[in-house]
């Protein structure tokens, strides 16, 4: 019996020496991960170290024994402060994240105000570029004006010279189609008031330009010894001399260029002005005018009174029309 009690002693201390080194074996273990943990800083915790901690918060003190539960509650302690060490890092980032992509967000509305800001100026320096431009044009402009005008005081003085009026006509024309010029798109970048006053510019420039060539015509036409000279220029060399010829050529480009206007005045000065260069070329060619020529130029001198007559027939014609098919009622 004796035998017995012994062997049970001895198995029991056995068994409770085994689980003693097995529970200090796991406790060792399972301690030294918390403390690998736990001394990481918050940024390098991984999402599973985290969760480890988390659930030492929770574990029950005596899992590994009474004799180590001051030591687990200690642990439980140490993944509390790092799960909140963890937390404050956690929300900082999350605050710095927001922070950063707000600062992104007014940089580029900075950004894009300062390419709206730098759009706007360059618009400025230009819209001023071309109002500054305009406006020497139209200086020009109205100083050739005077200049013809004078040519034309001259052309309708009998005693002046033909042949220096002619020069000085080929001239000036060179001159006006060289300064010409319609841009829409400094047009458009140009205030009202100076596009009002170009376009007043460029009607008067029609119709001095016009003005020109009749009286022109009209001088060639009295003086006799000049205008033959011309003609017999013509029938040798089959071309107009040079004067003549720059004169016309750059009339015709000039009026083709008020023909591309918006303007009503200038387009039509643009038509009268061609008419007066046809009438100037037979008149050189020392051709009849025929009945298309005698037509147009019959217009050109009578608008209003052709105007009326139009209006008269068109009116004449509405009115038969009508009564044509008014019915008839028989008796």
């Amino acid at each position: 019996m004796k035998t017995i009690y012994i062997i049970t002693a001895l198995l029991v201390v056995t068994f409770l020496f085994v689980g003693s080194a097995t529970a200090q074996n796991d406790i060792q273990s399972w301690q030294a991960k918390v403390n690998q943990i736990t001394s990481k800083q918050a940024e390098e915790l991984t999402a599973s170290d985290v969760d480890f901690l988390k659930s030492i918060s929770g574990m029950n003190s005596s899992r590994f024994g009474e004799m180590y539960q001051k030591i687990v509650d200690d642990k439980k302690g140490d993944a509390k402060k790092k799960i909140a060490e963890y937390n404050v890092w956690k929300s900082q980032k999350e605050h710095v994240k927001t922070l950063s992509t707000d600062l992104s967000s007014e940089q580029e509305k900075t950004k894009q105000q300062e390419e709206v800001i730098t759009a706007q100026a360059d618009t400025i320096v230009t819209q001023k570029m071309t109002i500054s431009q305009m406006t020497q044009e139209m200086a020009k402009l109205k100083k050739e004006i005077q200049r013809f005008n004078k040519l034309n005081s001259k052309l309708r003085d009998e005693k002046a010279n033909l042949q220096t009026i002619l020069d000085a006509n080929q001239e000036i024309v060179r001159r006006m189609r060289t300064l010409y010029s319609r841009n829409n798109e400094m047009m458009n970048n140009t205030p009202s008031e100076l596009r009002a006053d170009l376009e007043n510019t460029e009607c008067e420039l029609g119709e001095i330009l016009k003005q020109n060539f009749l009286l022109t015509i009209d001088r060639l036409k009295k003086d006799t010894p000049m205008l033959d000279s011309l003609r017999k220029f013509y029938v040798d060399n089959k071309r107009y001399p040079e004067q003549i010829q720059k004169y016309i050529t750059d009339g015709e480009a000039l009026a083709n260029k008020f023909a591309s206007s918006s303007v009503p005045c200038i387009g039509k000065n643009s038509t009268e002005i061609i008419l007066a260069i046809s009438e100037m070329k037979m008149l050189l060619e020392n051709k009849e005018c025929g009945f298309g020529c005698k037509t147009a130029k019959f217009i050109q001198e009578n608008i209003l009174i052709v105007v009326l007559v139009s209006l008269g027939v068109l009116g004449m014609l509405i009115f038969f029309g009508l009564r044509k098919k008014k019915p008839i009622i028989k008796p």
